[in-house]
């Protein structure tokens, strides 16, 4: 991946409901900063959801990964090791960066 300059790590435990709209939302704005798809990588960390929420995460186009331990510092720890971007952001699954 070289010139992978952003990973956005986004922990994950049940959140079906909103975490496509989060995904989507993060997307655009990272988009709207100006980074190119080949310039960002998105990976959310499956906190041991019981839910849809890894299924999901996966056909929004997020690198899954799985921890099983309940803790949000595991979950996020888990996601950043494999990262490969310059620079970690760290967005909560029930957030909506804005565009603007």
């Amino acid at each position: 991946m070289g010139n992978l300059q952003l990973s956005v790590i986004v922990p994950a435990y049940n959140e079906e409901k909103l975490i496509a709209s989060a995904l989507a939302a993060i997307r655009a704005s990272v988009a709207a900063a100006g980074f190119t798809a080949s310039q960002w990588e998105l990976r959310v960390c499956d906190n041991a959801s019981d839910d849809a929420t890894a299924k999901l995460a996966t056909e929004a186009g997020a690198v899954v990964v799985h921890e099983p331990q309940r803790q949000i510092a595991r979950a996020r720890n888990a996601a950043a090791a494999g990262a490969s971007g310059e620079w970690l952001l760290f967005v909560d699954a029930d957030t909506w960066p804005s565009c603007e």
